[in-house]
């Protein structure tokens, strides 16, 4: 029985280490506070994330982690909706202890509560840095406004080509090897007396005097 015993306590101690393991390596931000709301652990993910030395693990509150700007949202609705439902899950930011930096984050913060009387006793969280996501969304729309930029550019460059070629006196016109006409400036349009997509579509076998 005793050996049993062991062997399930070592057992547990290998889960135990193992999900120290996962937490440790985790690249998301992994910290606990205690009831007091004092940081008792925080990963290497986080510290490196905030600027924040192993040192002052355990000697600063969970508030300084935020932008002094955002702390108005703690009372209400995060604190209320975390106690009720025991989670609060949204977007916030984290500030950086050396820079000031505000950090964009996607915040998961839940309670843990006492086995016994249900009591929250510790407060955790998982977030993740979306710095990189976000700068990826800017570049992205950057890119489209660039795009749509040059689109207009073209359109604009395209329209005045088409007010010069259609107020030159004499008629202007391009064709394909097949003979059809690409282009026609409205000199040409006129001459035929008919739309512009008819008169493109018009052979030079069917010109009249074209040139």
């Amino acid at each position: 029985m005793q050996g049993h015993d062991i062997t399930d306590q070592r057992k547990l101690e290998r889960e135990r280490e193992r999900l120290a393991t996962i937490v440790e390596q985790s690249s998301d931000w992994i910290g606990v506070a205690n009831g007091e709301g004092i940081v008792t652990f925080l990963n290497e993910a986080g510290q490196k994330m905030l600027g924040l030395s192993p040192d002052r693990i355990g000697k600063v509150q969970g508030s300084e982690f935020f932008m002094p700007e955002d702390l108005k949202y703690l009372p209400t609705p995060i604190y209320p909706t975390l106690m009720q439902e025991g989670r609060w899950e949204g977007p916030f930011r984290y500030r950086h202890f050396e820079t000031g930096e505000a950090i964009p984050i996607h915040y998961n913060l839940f309670t843990i509560k006492h086995p016994g009387d249900r009591a929250v006793t510790t407060f955790a969280s998982v977030s993740r840095d979306l710095r990189a996501a976000l700068a990826q969304e800017d570049a992205l729309v950057a890119l489209s406004a660039s795009e749509r930029a040059a689109r207009l550019v073209t359109e604009a460059t395209q329209a005045e080509h088409a007010f010069l070629d259609d107020a030159i006196p004499v008629q202007v016109w391009t064709a394909m090897p097949n003979g059809r006409l690409s282009h026609v400036n409205q000199r040409v349009v006129t001459y035929f007396g008919r739309d512009r997509a008819y008169t493109r579509h018009v052979g030079r076998d069917d010109d009249r005097d074209l040139g």
